[in-house]
């Protein structure tokens, strides 16, 4: 393998800065070539609550002038594919750059229903995965029927975790972002006129606003609170 490539999959509906915090802290341990931020489409929800593909990647681009330090590309791989699942998306990455290793980075609060995703036990048999720890999943996610199945290929460290090209770690996440708004937490407060935010959200809350996105366009602005 010539270069490795964390794939970092998410509706990013919109991103905020725990998203790029956790990039951040992939890119620290793990040390890839590349991180790809990979927008999906969630095709059993009311397309009226996203943003466009081509939104949310400009959102992502916004944030990640703010971490020019960590290579992240933004890519519309599931657009291109014509599927959101994610063993395919996967495969079809390995088939078109067969020369790069690349690393799925999940929370560990999918591994709850991890049993219903589509060959699911293929992408731990196939790929190389990274768990990123989300408050209150953790325990579950380590005593999750997926992890105990694919107990052996647990990887004792990232030197060995990089070079097979399957296994699984888990990464402690930064506390930035625990404790980061959710995307629709944030959409609410942007709909609710407000225009002040921590981070660098203000810069994606503005071009929210400039877009008139997700149904701001009627939204008045207020100023921020005291």
């Amino acid at each position: 393998m010539t270069k490795t490539v964390v794939i970092f999959g998410g509706s990013f509906n919109p991103v905020h800065d725990g998203h790029f915090a956790i990039m951040q802290h992939a890119h620290e341990i793990l040390k890839p070539d590349e991180l790809w931020m990979m927008f999906s489409i969630n095709r059993l929800k009311d397309p009226a609550a996203y943003a466009s593909v081509p939104h949310r990647m400009n959102m992502g681009r916004i944030m990640a002038r703010h971490y020019p330090d960590v290579p992240i590309i933004m890519t519309d791989i599931e657009e291109q594919v014509g599927t959101n699942q994610t063993y395919f998306v996967l495969a079809e990455l390995k088939k078109r750059h067969p020369d790069t290793h690349f690393i799925w980075l999940m929370g560990s609060d999918n591994l709850k229903d991890f049993d219903q995703w589509v060959k699911g036990d293929d992408i731990f048999r196939e790929f190389s995965v990274a768990i990123i720890n989300r408050p209150g999943y953790d325990d579950e996610a380590l005593n999750s029927a997926v992890l105990k199945k694919f107990a052996d290929m647990k990887r004792s460290s990232i030197d060995d975790f990089k070079s097979d090209p399957a296994g699984w770690v888990f990464l402690q996440a930064p506390q930035v972002a625990d404790a980061a708004e959710s995307s629709s937490a944030l959409l609410k407060r942007v709909r609710a006129g407000e225009t002040n935010f921590r981070g660098h959200f203000n810069e994606v809350a503005g071009y929210i606003r400039k877009n008139a996105l997700y149904g701001t366009k009627h939204a008045t602005p207020r100023p921020p609170a005291p």
